[in-house]
């Protein structure tokens, strides 16, 4: 029997009853394949629904417990750099400020013998238990970074499900902290002509961004039913009520009144110039907080950029239309002192930016693959990216010492589309627009059909590693 170790996100509630239902079918269709599948949750939210399972929920103190400060050094790991993995995504304080910093603050570090509790709990099951691998989505939860750690020390697969190309999914292998492996198990439902048409229809098509090409997947379920403002007025506690306008006269405020402030701060957009274009990324997505450890504050990264740039060149920035307002006009002002940096208008359409400028940079943003769609260059400074490894006129920059000539090298190379199209077949290849995130599943049918595709891939992935 093969044990597989499957964290859960713990913020998912009951209601998503039909993500359950895919997870426990998933559970009895690999059982009878001698897949034994563990579910490892880090609350009690779903506790009397998921079948099979280990509860992790910081309640009992015992003894032999080691402290925060033993295991960070047993494990070479700061808990801080997992916690602000998870706070970025969790906490109040992101909450209240509307996803707009990459900081948070101290008062937000409290729950230490909840941790200390959590972590130890973790520890127990893998010296009582064995498994054999250890599958997790996208999720940020500090606990299931911990159990990377944990793999590392003990020398178990730890693979993550990422929906990191075009809003389509694949899976990646964590060697180490750094060293991350996009797996090649095919797993794609597309054939190639199929593929090159997709490809096509954005390149030539009218589509504004590639996620044309994955229109489904952009559908959410809601399994709360629909209520009206006045209702959901009423049904709140004055406390309840307080906080609620305070966010709606804050979010008003900043998607209207401050984005009229910010106009004075863009430049033109001119496609003549020489320039580089970096696209400011969501902070509290979890590709980016995952990920991207060294560049969460992006005023930095930016300045960097801007430092490493050839003669003549500029680096065109813009905030993401979908979360313009998310950059306060403070930080977008400290952008427009940086030299050589020239703020866009978020409307400015993204495919004309990528189409005539001489080089991407993302951390691991979705423009990095419209780019070699278009024929533009990339570098990404993510860990975890769809493009470089894949592609000759993409790089990925590990060292920023080596930005610079990065720079030089892709813009003085010659584009090779031959290569984009069979980037493009491998990567729809080892990739699924099967998403994982509760609310993606849609009705009992959907959870049965996706639980059956989803065990295939499971099955792909041990019979990869027993090759």
């Amino acid at each position: 029997m093969i044990n597989i170790l499957f964290p859960l996100n713990k913020s998912v509630m009951p209601e998503y009853k039909y993500w359950v239902s895919f997870l426990n079918s998933v559970q009895k269709i690999l059982y009878k394949e001698d897949i034994s599948i563990t579910y490892m949750l880090f609350s009690d939210n779903l506790a009397e629904i998921i079948k099979s399972k280990i509860i992790i929920n910081g309640a009992i103190h015992k003894n032999h417990y080691l402290s925060i400060s033993e295991i960070e050094s047993k494990f070479k790991f700061s808990l801080k750099e997992l916690l602000y993995i998870d706070y970025l995504q969790t906490s109040k304080y992101v909450i209240n400020k509307r996803d707009r910093d990459w900081y948070i603050p101290e008062s937000e570090f409290k729950d230490d013998v909840v941790c200390r509790i959590k972590l130890n709990e973790i520890i127990d099951t893998f010296n009582n238990e064995k498994y054999d691998f250890v599958l997790v989505d996208q999720g940020t939860d500090f606990e299931m970074t911990f159990i990377h750690r944990l793999c590392i020390d003990q020398k178990i697969p730890f693979v993550r499900y990422l929906p990191d190309f075009g809003n389509r999914c694949f899976f990646a292998y964590y060697k180490n902290h750094s060293k991350i492996k996009i797996l090649d198990i095919n797993i794609g439902e597309l054939d190639e002509g199929q593929i090159l048409n997709q490809v096509k229809s954005f390149t030539q098509g009218k589509s504004s961004n590639i996620y044309q090409m994955s229109d489904k997947n952009l559908a959410i379920y809601n399994p709360y039913p629909p209520r009206s403002l006045l209702k959901r007025i009423v049904e709140k506690t004055p406390q309840q009520l307080v906080r609620f306008l305070q966010l709606k006269v804050k979010d008003y405020y900043f998607r209207n009144t401050e984005e009229f402030t910010k106009q004075n701060l863009y430049s033109h957009f001119d496609k003549s110039k020489k320039y580089i274009f970096y696209g400011l990324h969501l902070t509290t997505e979890s590709h980016v907080a995952l990920h991207s450890y060294p560049y969460l504050n992006q005023i930095i990264t930016i300045e960097q950029i801007s430092r490493a740039l050839p003669q003549n060149y500029l680096l065109y920035v813009k905030p993401h239309p979908w979360w313009s307002h998310t950059i306060s006009r403070k930080d977008l002002k400290k952008l427009k002192n940086i030299p050589f940096v020239r703020i866009l208008r978020p409307s400015v359409p993204i495919k004309e930016i990528i189409k005539h400028a001489g080089l991407i940079t993302t951390l691991n943003a979705t423009t990095g693959i419209e780019a070699l769609a278009l024929g533009t260059p990339v570098i990404a400074l993510s860990k975890v990216n769809a493009f470089t490894g894949f592609h000759p006129n993409a790089l990925r920059c590990d060292d920023l010492y080596d930005l610079p000539g990065l720079i030089v090298e892709l813009l003085s190379k010659k584009f090779d589309y031959i290569s984009s199209d069979s980037y493009f077949q491998k990567l729809f290849s080892i990739s699924s627009d099967l998403r994982f995130e509760a609310d993606r599943f849609f009705s009992q049918e959907d959870a049965n059909k996706k639980a059956k595709l989803f065990s295939k891939y499971i099955r792909k992935i041990v019979n990869s590693y027993n090759a």
